[in-house]
C-alpha cells in the first residue's frame, strides 16, 4: 500500500501538468513560476489533492516504515493501509470531480487509516 501510495504521489502530475502547461503557456512553466496568475479548474484541483497527498503520506510512510521494522504486522496494519490508500484514491477522485463532502468524507477515512496503524504500533 505504501508503494501505491507512492505510485500515485508520482502519477499525478502526469495527470494535471498538461493542463498547466495549455493555461500557463510551457515557457512559464519551465521557468521559476514566480508571479503565476491563480488557475482554476480540474487540474488545479488535482494540483490541491496532489500537495494533500504529500502532507498525508508522510505520516502514513514513517507509521508503516515503523510497524515494519517493530515487527507489528497484523489485520489492523493490513486494514489501515488498505483503507489509506483507497481513500487516498477516493479523495483524488473527489477533489478533481469538485465533490467537496465526498472529498471531505475520504481525508477522514485516509486519516483513520494512518490512525489505525498508529494505534496497531502502540498497542504493542
Amino acid at each position: 500500500m505504501l508503494v501505491g501510495s507512492a505510485l500515485l504521489m508520482l502519477a499525478l502530475p502526469i495527470l494535471y501538468g498538461p493542463g498547466f502547461i495549455r493555461a500557463l503557456g510551457p515557457m512559464r512553466m519551465v521557468g521559476n513560476r514566480e508571479n503565476v496568475p491563480a488557475i482554476e479548474g480540474w487540474f488545479a484541483r488535482a494540483k490541491r489533492g496532489h500537495a494533500n497527498l504529500g502532507e498525508n503520506l508522510i505520516p502514513f510512510a514513517a507509521l508503516v516504515l515503523v510497524a515494519q521494522a517493530a515487527g507489528v504486522h497484523s489485520a489492523w496494519t493490513r486494514g489501515g493501509a488498505i483503507l489509506f490508500l483507497v481513500a487516498r484514491l477516493a479523495h483524488i477522485a473527489s477533489y478533481i470531480a469538485g465533490a467537496g463532502p465526498a472529498r471531505t468524507a475520504a481525508y477522514a477515512s485516509g486519516l483513520l487509516g494512518t490512525l489505525i496503524i498508529a494505534g496497531a504500533v502502540m498497542v504493542r
